[in-house]
């Protein structure tokens, strides 16, 4: 089955015109062709990043190139996977500066393969020739390795089930996983390319049929859970441990909401967000409990973040910094580290971000600042309990998002008094900036 490559959906929970100072600083990915942008981001650490090309000018053409970092993005050097010119990328992992792995397939005689450089790019080799993606209906959509030797791969069904195989050895040889580990497709699913996650042995993807796979062993056991109903994709998921992550859904129309779970996808609830939120990708920030989002298309462009698993969210920027503005992907290494795709210009333009911002983490939500506010429900006038003293800058947001009150106001130690009176009744997040940039929110019942 033909799949649609990649729609870049960047749907976002309300429109937002605010402007926010930009916490990424552009660097020039080097793709060849104009409008590349990286759909895949893989950071082995601060120094050592690769990424791949699809192309996003509408042409439909077939993209082989990828980039690579290894002194954490002042230059990166993009190249070509030595394969048919039919074959794009599904999805990339790289485990060291020289090694890295892509699953890639075939868009005009399907089937698809496995790739890997060992060389830093300047050579590639496809592996398990014959034995894995050799069926013309095969299509491969994940490939990820936890180092230089285990890692496994995952494409659509064949025979029945979906085709996953593991290997232990640097992927010189492969094992599919039997069907009697996996549970059953339901009629017409398939996987999405690059859709899935990964914490230690614990592994998640997303499927067409608003369904995520888990397994909890590595990938040799799969078990499915159902997130909507059956029309809808889940992709762009995300996960802060084991048991607490998201994922978006999206409808044949581009439709995006968001959905939580608090036991490891075992069962699914929607969120609605207040604030910005953008769908174009997900991603927990590595030792936080932040979960950032980003977006680039007509309907959105920028980036947030969520310090309580996407109930609320604040703005970092809008529109990007690029001629061709938003991001596309993220990877995060720590909360001072992490790349964001763009469009490029031409090769010495555009094309990948670096996060500059402040330390993304927990303190960016102010422990202390915020406690509770009363009266709530309210009449209008309320007080918040603050520990701290000094101005603050105050946006309060209403149900659907949308910014409908902007000032500043001084904290005392009785509190930080609100005035909502001129706002119809209704459930309002009221978000708090102090003179530290650290935010806290905390939402309100207007009677």
């Amino acid at each position: 089955m033909k799949k649609l490559y990649f729609t870049l959906v960047a749907i976002i929970a309300t429109q937002f015109t605010m402007l926010a100072q930009s916490p990424w600083t552009m660097q020039n990915v080097g793709y060849n062709y104009t409008s590349s942008y990286p759909f895949d981001i893989d950071a082995v650490d601060g120094n050592v990043v690769w990424n791949c090309a699809a192309v996003g000018d509408g042409s439909g053409i077939s993209s082989q190139e990828y980039s690579m970092t290894y002194d954490g993005g002042n230059i990166w050097t993009a190249g070509l996977v030595t394969a048919d010119t039919n074959f794009r990328f599904a999805s990339i992992s790289a485990t060291s500066q020289n090694t890295c792995y892509a699953a890639m397939y075939n868009n005009t005689l399907g089937g698809g393969g496995v790739f890997k450089t060992t060389d830093m790019g300047g050579t590639w080799n496809q592996l398990g020739v014959g034995n894995i993606f050799n069926d013309p209906a095969s299509f491969p959509d994940v490939i990820y390795f936890t180092d230089s030797l285990n890692g496994w791969t995952m494409g659509d069904p064949i025979g029945g089930y979906f085709e996953i195989y593991n290997t232990t050895d640097g992927g010189s040889s492969w094992a599919r996983v039997p069907q009697a580990n996996i549970a059953a497709p339901v009629a017409g699913e398939y996987g999405i390319v690059n859709d899935y996650t990964v914490l230690g042995n614990k592994i998640w993807f997303g499927t067409n049929k608003g369904r995520v796979y888990i397994s909890y062993n590595g990938g040799v056991n799969w078990i499915a859970r159902s997130v909507v109903s059956n029309v809808n994709t889940v992709n762009s998921l995300a996960f802060r441990d084991t048991l607490n992550g998201v994922c978006t859904k999206s409808t044949t129309a581009g439709v995006s909401t968001l959905y939580r779970t608090i036991d490891g996808g075992l069962t699914w609830a929607l969120v609605t967000p207040v604030g910005p939120a953008f769908y174009s990708d997900l991603a927990y920030v590595p030792g936080t409990s932040v979960l950032y989002s980003c977006a680039a298309s007509s309907t959105g462009r920028g980036s947030s973040y969520s310090p309580n698993d996407g109930s609320n969210w604040i703005l970092a920027d809008t529109n990007g910094l690029g001629t061709a503005d938003g991001y596309t992907s993220m990877a995060w290494v720590n909360p001072t580290t992490g790349w964001a795709g763009g469009f490029s210009a031409d090769p010495l333009t555009d094309g990948i971000y670096k996060y500059a911002g402040s330390a993304v983490g927990i303190n960016q939500v102010a422990k202390n600042s915020i406690v509770t506010a009363y009266p709530n429900p309210s009449s209008g006038l309320v007080r918040i309990n603050t520990s701290y003293e000094g101005t603050a800058n105050v946006k309060v947001y209403d149900i659907l998002g949308n910014l409908v009150m902007s000032f500043e106001t001084y904290s005392t130690k009785t509190g930080l008094p609100i005035d909502l009176r001129k706002l119809n009744s209704g459930v309002y997040s009221v978000q708090i900036t102090d003179m530290n940039q650290q935010t806290a929110i905390v939402k309100i019942v207007r009677n």
